[in-house]
């Protein structure tokens, strides 16, 4: 099967394609095959020259705090629009598309455990981006086979330091005295980047369905959580100084997403890497990057 990744030279396209790669049942394109999602003869000319099988679509702009919301739409809902009238005009792709949403589509919700029957109420850009790019998703449905996934707070080494976790891995890496974060009461479900690379090999392993599945763990943790557990593994304290600029008016009080239809499409309840051990090899990895 040949499969390319859009995003594969991404924080999750890298791990993805290696993950692949390791499988020996897929040839893997994507990490020389960039595609610029806002030109149609870029995508056209990867998509001729891959002719996959299968695409599992990464490719977005994902920082929330983007001063230009614009760009938002136009990468990540018209990009995505680009990207499946040329799979269809080139006829390629005919096992079905992966496509990565987000769970910020969710929004503010009453339920504890976020599952994939809710009516999606996103509150920022980013997010609202990605609920249009599902919209789109739609009217190609009846084309091709095509998966959304919605996966929650995605963790580990190579990731943004922009992102809160990864400085927060940085600033005990470095052995801060101080560190100046937002609210240290929102609640996420986080999971590995390993673990979540490891479930797309999974579903992309059985025939794909016109289907919406979180990739989550069902078990939240606050902020605060992160910084005690590296606490811990660094044994090292840090003061932690809240700033308002690091407040968002349209941050979420909790996210944690109900896993049961995941487990239903994989056939298995999945072992999800506890927090602890994803923040402890961040951590690891962090100390030795800063010894090459």
């Amino acid at each position: 099967m040949r499969i390319l990744i859009t995003g594969g030279t991404g924080f999750i396209g890298k791990k993805l394609i290696n993950l692949l790669n390791t499988q020996g049942r897929f040839e893997v394109f994507g990490d020389k095959e960039p595609i610029d999602l806002t030109d149609i003869q870029s995508i056209r000319t990867v998509l001729d020259k891959v002719k996959p099988d299968l695409i599992v679509h990464l490719a977005a702009l994902t920082f929330v705090p983007n001063s230009q919301p614009l760009n938002f739409y136009n990468v990540n809902t018209l990009g995505t629009e680009n990207l499946l009238k040329m799979v269809i005009e080139t006829n390629v792709s005919e096992m079905g598309m992966l496509c990565f949403s987000t769970a910020g589509v969710y929004g503010i919700q009453q339920k504890d455990l976020l599952d994939e029957t809710l009516t999606p109420n996103p509150i920022n850009h980013y997010a609202m981006s990605k609920y249009c790019m599902e919209q789109v998703v739609n009217k190609y449905r009846k084309l091709r086979n095509i998966t959304i996934v919605r996966p929650f707070n995605i963790l580990g080494n190579g990731q943004n330091i922009d992102f809160l976790v990864p400085k927060i891995v940085n600033c005990f890496a470095k052995k801060d005295s101080l560190i100046e974060l937002g609210n240290l009461d929102s609640i996420r479900d986080f999971i590995s980047a390993d673990d979540c690379c490891d479930i797309v090999c999974k579903l992309i392993s059985k025939p794909l369905t016109n289907d919406i599945v979180n990739i989550c763990s069902g078990v939240g943790h606050s902020v605060y959580d992160v910084f005690s557990f590296l606490s811990d593994i660094s044994n090292h304290q840090m003061q932690i100084k809240q700033d308002e600029r690091f407040m968002r008016n349209d941050d979420i009080p909790k996210m944690i997403g109900n896993p049961s239809k995941l487990f239903n499409v994989l056939g298995e309840v999945y072992n999800f890497t506890p927090l602890k051990d994803i923040l402890e090899k961040m951590y690891i990895e962090k100390l030795q990057e800063s010894l090459v």
